[in-house]
């Protein structure tokens, strides 16, 4: 409804319109916050069968006409709702926020490094401030490791193009296959690295 924002998970039900909306399409709407306004995500996702089962009943009310009665003084009212008492179910804030960068391909609630860009140490240099003026020099970045590529040397040794970000920008930085071995447990999506390194220009990209 364009009106008036939909107050209440009852009112949702109401007015959900199901030719275009089925579990995976809800359950994305929960992950990426559009319907935080009707209760947290945890809770929405442990009862999205009772919701759905709740809306399908008023469309079919609606379908077949049977949407209002009459009280004693004819004037029409709307049948009553079953009530709908949310399950409670704890998300991390880690888990919202990769729900929301992987639906909407950004960060809405908060950027997962804000928490820590207050206890970056003093001589780490920020991944936006990495340009071609610090190529050939060792630089400490602290970042979040964005993604991560699996590759493979001619001789087949693996090795990974890692991408850390933070609140300043990105950088792709090379683990090349010895650092790779000692390290390869902690290169996962989401955490928070101290990285040093050499700055290098490749294809015009530093």
């Amino acid at each position: 409804r364009t009106e008036a924002t939909i107050p209440t998970t009852l009112t949702f039900c109401r007015r959900a319109d199901l030719t275009s909306m089925n579990k995976r399409v809800m359950e994305s709407l929960i992950k990426a916050g559009a319907l935080d306004c009707l209760g947290s995500r945890g809770n929405l996702l442990a009862s999205i069968d009772r919701i759905l089962s709740l809306a399908q009943r008023e469309h079919h009310l609606r379908e077949t006409g049977q949407t209002t009665m009459f009280d004693l003084w004819g004037e029409a009212m709307p049948l009553p709702m079953p009530s709908l008492d949310l399950a409670t179910a704890e998300i991390s804030t880690k888990e919202k926020l990769a729900w929301e960068r992987e639906l909407m391909g950004v960060y809405l609630s908060e950027h997962p490094f804000a928490s820590f860009a207050g206890k970056i140490d003093s001589e780490a240099t920020l991944c936006g401030q990495i340009d071609a003026e610090l190529v050939g020099q060792n630089v400490r970045v602290v970042g979040m490791v964005a993604s991560v590529r699996y590759l493979f040397t001619r001789d087949q040794h693996p090795f990974i193009s890692a991408v850390l970000e933070d609140l300043d920008g990105r950088v792709e930085v090379m683990v090349w296959p010895k650092v790779y071995a000692t390290t390869r447990d902690l290169w996962h999506e989401g955490d928070i690295l101290l990285v040093e390194g050499k700055v290098r220009l490749r294809a015009d990209r530093v």
